[in-house]
């Protein structure tokens, strides 16, 4: 049995583009997001945001 990729049309492939950017996008707003929260998290209890903690955190959620 042979299997063989399905030809994709060029409108397609252009809308698959313009939704994987779009995830991108609202991926990107929730990393902001939560870092954000982090941020103003371990202020409220004393902690500056240059700190090694915010740094582990963020390092353990694979946020840049």
């Amino acid at each position: 049995m042979i299997i063989t990729k399905p030809d994709i049309s060029k409108e397609n492939q252009e809308k698959a583009i313009k939704i994987n950017k779009k995830i991108d996008d609202i991926g990107n707003k929730f990393k902001e997001t939560i870092c954000k929260k982090i941020d103003k998290y371990l202020k409220k209890i004393g902690i500056s945001g240059s700190t090694e903690v915010l740094i582990d955190i963020k390092c353990f959620l694979s946020f840049d």
